[in-house]
């Protein structure tokens, strides 16, 4: 039975005053959407991660670019990785081999009442992209992607928050010696060039805009989860 006639099948008519535990139809359809993201995410790592699983491309078709997943933040403070401080052996492994799509049906059942810890995003996914930014990091910080040098400062705080604590110093620093050594008369901004003389990027003078709240990232998270993110210490 396809999602959407399961819908359909549990749509019952209530007279006045009637009273219906839907807490099994909830638990059912739980279940169903997380299958169904979990194979989204297994097809995003075939199409989104260059072919040796070592990075996230900027595009689909775009095999020679690299980009920064700041958007990995939101996994780990919505706490659907529970396990930040797994090894990092399982880089590479099977989650990067070649998945057929077949009709849609659970992948494998869940135990709705199951306390295994889950990680949406793998946890290989995060290693990866850390080992990457470390290889990819200039004077002033993290460059936004392959397309050039300068960064968005509230993104590459929210990539550090969910590396590992040695990439993380290096970008706090980095962005620390940006705003000491560079020429300024504007406020903090969130764009700017991580190589040169760290002029605005792109020509745009961002000044105090409400991203910068970004920059927060690492306080924030090491807040949340019940601080699974503060005490996590990756195998490096």
């Amino acid at each position: 039975m396809g999602f959407h006639s399961q819908v359909k099948y549990y749509q019952v008519r209530l007279s006045p005053g009637t009273v219906v535990d839907f807490s099994h139809c909830l638990s059912h359809f739980n279940g169903i959407t997380q299958n169904i993201s979990d194979t989204y995410i297994r097809k995003w790592q075939i199409y989104g991660l260059s072919r040796d699983g070592t990075h996230a491309k900027l595009a689909y078709d775009w095999y020679g670019s690299w980009t920064t997943l700041y958007s990995l933040f939101a996994d780990a403070a919505l706490c659907f990785h529970p396990q930040p401080s797994l090894s990092n052996s399982t880089i590479l492994e099977a989650e990067h081999t070649h998945y057929t799509q077949a009709a849609q049906i659970p992948i494998q059942p869940y135990a709705t009442n199951s306390t295994t810890p889950h990680n949406f995003i793998p946890h290989s996914v995060y290693v990866n992209q850390s080992l990457w930014y470390a290889l990819s990091m200039q004077r002033y910080g993290l460059p936004l992607d392959s397309r050039h040098l300068y960064s968005k400062s509230d993104w590459m705080l929210e990539a550090a928050a969910v590396a590992s604590p040695d990439v993380r110093k290096q970008v706090v620093h980095s962005i620390a010696r940006w705003l000491n050594e560079t020429e300024s008369d504007l406020p903090f901004t969130d764009l700017f060039e991580t190589e040169g003389k760290g002029g605005f990027g792109a020509g745009n003078r961002f000044a105090a805009r409400p991203v910068v709240g970004a920059h927060f990232s690492l306080v924030a998270l090491a807040r949340m989860c019940a601080g699974r993110w503060k005490l996590a210490e990756w195998e490096q």
